[in-house]
């Protein structure tokens, strides 16, 4: 309850996020160097972390450039071995004030007020002047721009249209058929998956229901079988090509040809083979949409060595 009500604001923003990530990248990096058995420190690695945090930041009066930390996604070198001398004497600290008080468990001592209380009357044998370019320059501070919420949303918004213009328009049919094959996809998000791969080949106008839809279906792609998406980099590259090339059109006979070869060598995924047998049988007709689907498979199987 201290926690929430001293921690936590009822409206984070940019600058929030980024703090807050400068503080577990601090926290993690405090228990990289702490180490692990046998090569540890000692083995209360769970108290004298964030004892040893609290401590420099009493010590320094929250002086920590933490925006410093956001930028460079890590600590400076000095912070580090700073941190590493500090834990070593905090953690011995910490038991012999245990031991005083009648022999304490030392994870029951860390538990109360008096410990920290002990600890802040300490003086360590730490040279804060090491880390004086982690500290924050209070005479030429950084710039730091604090979105709006208008503004964060707008940025989601651009990154969530670049995301889904990121996957080619061949990945956006093939998610369209497996989700057709499998199941996984309800009506109204086969006909977005449809609509998305027209969108991104022509560089169309995405709706706010497509892109959040389209989010939607990425992420469940990414649950159930983020296969689908391996080979994005080559087929963009192919679209790219197909693009300036024009498609050529997949014939009847090179999808019987296809599918007597995949019943040998097997490289089509399940609901791959079925389309294909599928049309080869005329249970599927040879509509421009299925032709174009043949046609994905066609170049799958030519990086197996099918040859027409």
């Amino acid at each position: 309850m201290q926690f929430i009500n001293y921690n936590l604001v009822k409206q984070p923003d940019s600058i929030y996020f980024e703090d807050i990530i400068s503080k577990v990248i601090l926290f993690r990096t405090s228990e990289k160097i702490y180490g692990v058995k046998p090569n540890a420190i000692g083995d209360l690695r769970y108290i004298t972390v964030p004892y040893s945090i609290s401590y420099l930041t009493y010590k320094t009066d929250c002086k920590l450039d933490l925006y410093k930390i956001w930028k460079n996604q890590g600590l400076s070198e000095n912070l580090k071995s700073l941190l590493y001398d500090l834990m070593v004497q905090v953690e011995s600290a910490i038991k012999k004030s245990a031991e005083k008080n009648h022999g304490a468990l030392y994870g029951e001592w860390a538990k109360k007020e008096d410990c920290w209380s002990d600890l802040k009357g300490q003086e360590f044998n730490i040279d804060l002047s090491r880390i004086k370019i982690d500290f924050e320059d209070t005479k030429n501070p950084s710039f730091r721009k604090r979105l709006a919420d208008e503004e964060t949303i707008q940025v989601q918004i651009q990154e969530e249209l670049e995301k889904i213009k990121s996957i080619p328009s061949k990945i956006w049919h093939l998610i369209e058929e497996w989700g057709r094959e499998s199941g996984e996809l309800t009506e109204q998000k086969k006909s977005v998956a449809f609509n998305l791969a027209g969108r991104v080949r022509n560089n169309g106008r995405i709706s706010d229901y497509e892109r959040q839809t389209g989010i939607a279906i990425l992420d469940l792609v990414i649950e159930k079988t983020p296969e689908l998406l391996d080979n994005v980099d080559e087929l963009f590259e192919k679209d790219k090509e197909q693009k300036e090339n024009g498609n050529a059109e997949i014939t009847l006979e090179q999808i019987i040809n296809i599918v007597q070869w995949d019943k040998k060598n097997r490289k089509l995924k399940d609901f791959e083979y079925k389309f294909m047998l599928e049309l080869s049988e005329g249970r599927k007709p040879l509509t421009d949409r299925n032709k174009f689907i043949a046609g994905l498979n066609l170049q799958k199987v030519k990086k197996y060595g099918f040859t027409e």
